[in-house]
């Protein structure tokens, strides 16, 4: 299946959309945001036009029994009913005066609805679809409205207490005063305003004969200051108070151009060919990229994270944050009108969405977050659910490329709670001295929290923080398993996984004798999660390849740790343990001795004796010296041994080494190492030095007597 949707640039107020700037892979098949139910079946009319008011939804059409003539039916469909079914209810059906019907609108907020028909704007009631008033310009062909909800408005507004069946329990302000914009065959647009309160419409002439259209309009939108029309080939964006064009954004596609209003006329959207524009309320860019669907849609719902856009044979579906879609579902629907006759919109009062062809009209249900997060988990698509948690959160999908992972102070993102986090040490406070892990007793292990949060309705935006590394950890483990392993690390370093834990993948690591506990903690877990587990037969070239992603890893977390134990040494830090299913608190010396003495491994593993040398040669490198040992003597590195026996002041041991290998055991070693003892090792110095004295006296005799 193709793409329906990547992200492309969005342009200038001068300039057309520039190419695409990312490319998305194919849809997910597995992923389901919404569900479509069936509202409304087989129309006894051909419907050509719908429009909502809260419960109520208004089709347009011709009747099927009838050659001349158009009806206008109205539907109620409760909100609070558990049965959608059985809440449908046929409210009104009127014959209208009209041989065609062009244009059919509502005002949730003012209840009404204006419908365009024979060239003449009629005002409806929503309720008894009584005519009110009508535009008194004839040979219209379009029309758009606009009204100030804003409290800085220029525009008076009447404070109103809500009915039952709306769907706020606050009091709001309705507007009293609604423009009209109309434009004529005559190449002219029209401006009136209705006053609900006086229940007429009245001509604003200082408007009229302002501009001069190039052509007929075929799609327009009203602002408070400017006017977007759609033309043939181009957008133009004008001023209303002088009628000069703002900006042109040209086009080819050959359908008609199509604007979308999608927040209550606060933000709107243009169809450039393919490529979705999102606009302010001044028509001016919304973000900084819009969206490049598959094919030219001819509706646009946003409704965050997602935005549908309305194909001639799907609904498609993507994640959208401002800056990357994410296509996610595709799903047909029932089209046999051909293009322009199916119709796609959001009510602006309940914010449902609707989907309607000539003879039905269907829901477009979104599925729960915490529903969906349950599905993809359950399915171990694990990558589904970081789209949809990344979406809700407004994360990129590239964020994982991203070099801050953590906060500037060193902490997981999304103001986490860490007192209720339970603390663990790897290593004692004597931890150069053991070669085991153990864990703080105070704290026993913990179950997975985000679980118990599932029984909620609603996820909160610390549930899917949690979440979010939660997945993500099980998510790059899954990689790895999967043999994907520059991805795996990536995902590792963005989700704070436990590095003791991605150690324990790694039997070459020995982690089964340095992070005992973790080692066995982790392995008891992959038992029962094979999925999780390091790939079946990883070694030789799989093995080569995840070590050296190991490596790049491990250098970049030690950097991390480094700044933060530098400006912290007693900081404890958030990583996310996939045995314990949340993120635990270790200390930043303990992540740092764990990542430093693996880095060592891999060095020494891999021969690459100049970063081994330079590791060692750090004096404040935090290798735990037990496995530092073992190492060296493992890898027969004893010049590096002996250093390392210096540095430990362990000069005993430093100089039977030196003396029991050949090529170390010259008297001009032995006497540099000597000359470096202070006087609190004569003991030592007078050991070593002796048989030396004695070795050269014994020579200058044996001359002598020559």
């Amino acid at each position: 299946m193709s793409s329906p949707a990547k992200t492309f640039r969005s342009p200038t107020v001068s300039n057309t959309p520039a190419s695409p700037a990312t490319s998305i892979t194919d849809v997910q098949d597995d992923f389901q945001a919404f569900q479509l139910r069936p509202v409304i079946r087989d129309f006894k009319l051909s419907a050509e036009l719908f429009a909502s008011n809260g419960d109520i939804v208004l089709i347009c059409g011709r009747g099927n029994q009838e050659k001349q003539g158009m009806l206008l039916v109205s539907y109620e469909i409760s909100s609070t009913t558990a049965s959608l079914a059985a809440s449908v209810r046929l409210l009104k059906v009127i014959k209208l005066a009209k041989k065609s019907v062009t244009q059919l609108e509502t005002i949730p907020i003012l209840k009404i609805a204006l419908l365009l028909g024979d060239g003449i704007v009629s005002l409806l009631d929503i309720d008894s679809l009584a005519e009110i008033a009508t535009v008194t310009t004839n040979n219209v062909t379009l029309f758009s409205t606009w009204y100030e909800m804003d409290s800085h408005s220029s525009l008076p507004t009447t404070p109103i207490t809500p009915t039952a069946s709306s769907i706020s329990t606050n009091p709001i302000s309705i507007p009293t005063e609604l423009r009209i914009c109309v434009a004529t065959k005559r190449r002219s647009l029209v401006f009136h305003r209705w006053l609900p309160q006086q229940r007429r419409i009245e001509e604003n002439k200082d408007a009229r004969g302002s501009f001069e259209l190039i052509d007929i309009p075929r799609a327009l939108a009203l602002s408070r200051e400017r006017i977007c029309i759609g033309y043939k080939k181009s957008y133009f964006i004008m001023n209303l108070a002088n009628g000069t064009m703002i900006t042109e954004l040209p086009f080819t596609m050959a359908h008609e151009p199509v604007i979308n209003c999608l927040q209550d006329r606060t933000q709107w959207c243009v169809q450039v060919d393919s490529n979705t524009i999102f606009l302010n309320s001044n028509f001016e860019p919304l973000y900084e990229n819009g969206i490049t669907w598959k094919d030219i849609p001819s509706a646009i719902v946003q409704a965050k994270p997602y935005v549908l856009a309305l194909m001639n044979q799907s609904i498609d579906v993507c994640t959208f944050n401002g800056s990357q879609s994410v296509p996610v579902q595709q799903t047909a629907h029932k089209n046999t009108a051909g293009i322009g006759k199916c119709r796609l919109w959001m009510d602006a009062r309940t914010e449902r969405i609707y989907a309607a062809t000539t003879t039905d009209v269907v829901l477009l249900e979104p599925i729960p977050v915490r529903i969906q997060l349950k599905n993809y988990t359950g399915m171990y698509r694990y990558d589904l659910a970081l789209i949809l948690i990344r979406a809700v959160l407004g994360i990129s999908v590239s964020s994982s490329l991203d070099d801050q992972s953590r906060t500037n102070d060193g902490h997981a993102k999304g103001n986490l709670n860490t007192s209720i986090m339970p603390k663990r040490k790897t290593f004692n406070d004597n931890e150069q001295a053991t070669d085991q892990s153990s864990s703080d007793n105070s704290t026993s292990r913990e179950g997975p929290k985000n679980e118990s949060r599932q029984n909620n309705q609603n996820l909160s935006e610390i549930d899917l923080w949690n979440e979010y590394y939660r997945v993500g950890t099980m998510y790059a483990f899954q990689l790895f398993h999967k043999q994907q392993f520059d991805r795996a690390f990536a995902e590792f370093k963005e989700f704070l996984t436990d590095p003791a834990e991605i150690i324990s993948l790694f039997t070459t690591l020995s982690a089964n004798i340095w992070l005992t506990n973790s080692y066995n903690e982790f392995n008891t877990f992959v038992k029962q999660h094979q999925h999780f587990s390091e790939p079946n037969d990883f070694i030789g070239q799989k093995l080569e390849n995840a070590v050296r992603e190991l490596q790049k890893y491990l250098t970049e977390s030690r950097r991390i740790f480094q700044t933060i134990f530098r400006r912290s040494p007693d900081a404890w830090l958030e990583v996310q343990s996939i045995v314990q299913n949340r993120l635990i608190l270790k200390p930043v010396r303990d992540l740092l001795i764990i990542v430093e003495t693996s880095l060592l491994k891999v060095y020494l593993t891999t021969n690459n004796n100049t970063l081994a040398n330079a590791l060692l040669r750090n004096s404040e490198n935090c290798c735990l010296p037990s496995e530092v040992e073992k190492e060296l003597k493992k890898h027969h590195r004893r010049t590096e041994l002996v250093s390392f026996y210096e540095k430990q002041n362990r000069h005993s041991e430093a100089l039977d080494l030196i003396t029991n290998t050949d090529s170390l055991s010259s008297r001009e070693n032995i006497l540099n190492y000597l000359s470096k003892l202070d006087t609190t090792q004569l003991p030592l110095v007078f050991k070593y030095i002796q048989p030396m004295i004695k070795s050269a006296l014994d020579n200058h005799n044996v001359i002598n007597r020559s």
